[in-house]
């Protein structure tokens, strides 16, 4: 699936991660930053993607469009669509979909009780990941 990036996505994801690296080194203040993931955050929800089950991709909360290429990635590997919005989440998701959230540890202050929730929604198995800036991760039951 990865070396499906074309050297125009490539050099979009590199630009991007350079974006993101000045936000950060150079006393940008918090609220004006990019919100994207890190590029090993990245890879890690295209592999979820790609091993999910039939069904559509839905990405909340899209920033820049960084974590877009890489759900992208997934999506041509699995011949879908990805779909840029926020009407489907746990009640929508197919018996064994994936439903993930970033910045769950990082962040915590500005989604309090999101997390708490999806844990212990019946519906769902779940997990926060120390990856990147931590990524809650769900998996809807049968």
């Amino acid at each position: 699936m990865f070396e499906a990036i074309t050297p125009a996505m490539a050099a979009r994801m590199q630009a991007l991660e350079a974006m993101d690296a000045a936000d950060r080194s150079d006393g940008t203040p918090h609220a004006k930053r990019l919100r994207q993931i890190p590029p090993e955050t990245g890879r890690f929800l295209a592999i979820l993607a790609a091993s999910a089950p039939a069904g559509n991709l839905v990405e909340v909360g899209t920033s820049t469009g960084y974590s877009a290429l890489w759900l992208s990635l997934a999506c041509r590997a699995r011949g879908d669509v990805l779909w840029p919005c926020a009407a489907q989440l746990a009640e929508r998701l197919v018996p064994g979909g994936i439903l993930t959230a970033d910045n769950v540890i990082s962040h915590a202050h500005e989604i309090p009780g999101v997390a708490e929730r999806i844990l212990a929604d019946p519906r769902l198995d779940g997990v926060v990941v120390p990856i990147g800036s931590g990524v809650l991760l769900a998996r809807r039951r049968a």
